[in-house]
């Protein structure tokens, strides 16, 4: 259980900190209560965050594809209603991406991608693993910009 408390504090942290993010530029939210995503704009785009180190080491978006992979119980990426997910990597920097280009790729290419199994009690769950370089096409670097720029002005202080 003391991993999933971790787990959802650095998560609260990942929030609050995008939340910071949009708003030094002018882009208001509000933290939402909402299965599939986090964060709703003041534009109506909702946004999902998730916070995940081992992208610096193995270079890949890990995406559950699959919460139950025996009873293709859709995970998070198929689940989300999100419109952009923010990919946070460690305190400062995230990769952000197109929900809708990401489900998309992932389902055309769904074959080609290596996957791995995340196993849990009951279950094991499918993660997709996409390797970020591959795919600047579903990147929004408008948005990557926005937490560069971001932790510049904070260590600056």
């Amino acid at each position: 259980m003391a991993w999933f408390q971790r787990d959802a504090r650095i998560s609260e942290f990942a929030v609050e900190k995008t939340m910071k993010v949009f708003e030094k530029h002018g882009i208001r939210s509000k933290k939402v209560n909402a299965k599939g995503y986090d964060l709703e704009l003041e534009d109506g785009r909702r946004v999902e965050v998730k916070f995940d180190t081992w992208i610096k080491k193995t270079g890949n978006l890990s995406c559950e594809w699959y919460s139950n992979e025996g009873s293709k119980t859709p995970g998070w990426v198929q689940h989300s209603d999100a419109d952009i997910m923010v990919y946070m990597y460690d305190f400062d920097n995230a990769y952000v991406i197109d929900m809708k280009k990401l489900k998309d790729y992932i389902a055309q290419n769904f074959e080609s991608l290596e996957k791995k199994y995340a196993y849990r009690k009951e279950h094991s769950a499918l993660n997709v693993l996409l390797p970020i370089k591959a795919v600047p096409e579903i990147r929004l670097s408008k948005f990557e910009d926005m937490f560069r720029e971001f932790a510049l002005l904070d260590s600056a202080i």
